[in-house]
């Protein structure tokens, strides 16, 4: 039962979607749509004011690879001209269907139908988005911080704007903003009341648009200072700030060239980046850190309980590591970044 509320809803917001949107076709349905097995039966009515009738197959899930030859066995079977509703669809996914003579409509705008007998096709790549006001300006520090969590645990998607604000320690309203503003970049997509799906492609756009603001924004803010130890090897400093560091209690992680090494052991570099839960300035004195603008040492404050979710045992998440490499003047600094990004996009790190 929930799961054709499910269908029923997605049907519903594709119909919304496509009309009065200037796209070449607009979709009905019943409003009690007729339903066979897991199909809705519907029509398409083109720009020639000719309706052609369609089977609707709503998918509420993730749209793979692997359903789409599912799929085309009940379309075959069950006849009429087949067209898939999705959230979202990628592009390998799109030439799939097409392969299997299947239309497909998504949330994004992008469409692809064979109507009257392959003799009318339809193909739209995207939806025109709606700019955004002049003025409307950058997200602020909360925002990126609500994007971090939202890369960092993609379980959060499907959460409440409220649980989300929790994790990352910001308002709602600094939640409530992003969400929109990535809906309207086209990135993210609803998956119902209060649950969202990034877009194909999407979350990579995110990711890089966290490590820009990781230079621009967080940085900044989160950086407690530059330091020097006695200890003048990176490797002799690492160690110094394991030992101390665990016996002071502290929650910590490294980040930089230290922590990617923790997993690709290509970049060797003369900082050391940690960042530390409850920093305080006795803390530093345990650590026998001297402030030094210069200095190899580089502090940050945690944003939050996931900055050192990771893998590996005081280790920073790898989203960090990434960001704080990704815009590094060091040209293997950013290929470590490049290297590290494609292990994070396959979920390895």
């Amino acid at each position: 039962m929930i799961e054709d509320d499910k269908r029923r809803q997605l049907l519903r917001e594709i119909i919304a979607a496509f009309e009065g949107n200037g796209s070449p076709v607009s979709l009905h349905a019943p409003q009690k749509a007729k339903r066979q097995g897991d199909s809705f039966v519907g029509s398409i009515l083109g720009r020639d004011g000719r309706r052609h009738p369609v089977t609707l197959y709503p998918v509420p899930g993730v749209l793979g690879i692997a359903a789409v030859e599912r799929l085309a066995t009940t379309a075959r079977d069950a006849g009429g001209v087949p067209i898939i509703l999705a959230r979202a669809i990628g592009r390998e996914v799109q030439s799939a269907l097409v392969e299997h003579q299947l239309g497909y409509l998504d949330l994004a705008g992008n469409c692809h139908l064979e109507l009257n007998a392959g003799n009318v096709v339809v193909h739209v790549e995207g939806r025109r988005r709606v700019p955004r006001p002049a003025g409307s300006g950058s997200l602020r520090a909360g925002g990126y911080r609500a994007l971090f969590v939202l890369l960092a645990d993609p379980l959060l998607l499907t959460h409440t704007v409220r649980d989300i604000g929790s994790v990352a320690k910001v308002s709602r309203h600094a939640v409530q903003s992003l969400l929109a503003r990535l809906r309207d970049e086209g990135v993210l997509v609803r998956a119902g009341r209060s649950e969202h799906v990034f877009t194909p492609g999407g979350r990579e756009t995110c990711i890089d648009r966290f490590a820009a603001a990781w230079v621009d924004v967080l940085r900044g803010e989160l950086l407690v200072g530059r330091f020097r130890l006695r200890e003048k090897a990176p490797r002799e400093t690492v160690a110094k700030l394991e030992k101390a560091l665990r016996a002071a209690g502290a929650a910590f992680g490294f980040g930089g060239a230290v922590g990617s090494s923790r997993w690709i052991r290509y970049l060797v570099g003369n900082e050391v980046t940690v960042h530390i839960d409850g920093w305080s300035p006795d803390l530093g004195r345990r650590l026998g850190a001297v402030p030094d603008a210069q200095g190899p040492l580089l502090v940050f404050r945690t944003m939050t309980a996931l900055d050192l979710e990771s893998s590996l045992t005081e280790t920073a998440h790898p989203l960090l590591v990434y960001a704080e490499l990704a815009r590094s003047p060091d040209p293997r600094a950013r290929e470590t970044a490049r290297l590290l990004l494609d292990r994070i996009a396959k979920g390895t790190p």
